[in-house]
């Protein structure tokens, strides 16, 4: 079971993710159960944020589409913002676009 883990770990990383959805999920395509996608999704970042319940300061949710920036990051990480703009990325049209950076 672990040299499945491992293998589905390398599949992931070399660009394929369908393995690697398979052994966490138990299918490769979300879109065959999308209940259950969400669903392990959602209980995944609720075990996430309990671990960090106690450390606040060790854990950054951040939600680009809703514009968290260089600021909030660099925030939390402790070092200058830079000067360049934040990197936006549209993954579904291929193009990065800059939008200002805002100051909170």
């Amino acid at each position: 079971m672990r040299q499945a883990a491992t293998d589905n770990i390398s599949a992931a990383s070399s660009g394929s993710q369908k393995p690697f959805r398979k052994y966490i999920y138990g299918y490769e395509d979300p879109l065959l159960n999308p209940e259950h996608h969400i669903n392990v999704y959602r209980c995944h970042n609720t075990t996430v944020r309990n671990y960090f319940t106690d450390q606040p300061d060790k854990l950054l949710e951040v939600c680009w589409e809703s514009g968290d920036d260089w600021q909030k990051l660099c925030g939390f990480l402790g070092v200058s913002v830079p000067a360049e703009p934040f990197p936006w990325m549209n993954a579904s049209a291929k193009t990065i676009s800059t939008r200002p950076t805002t100051s909170n």
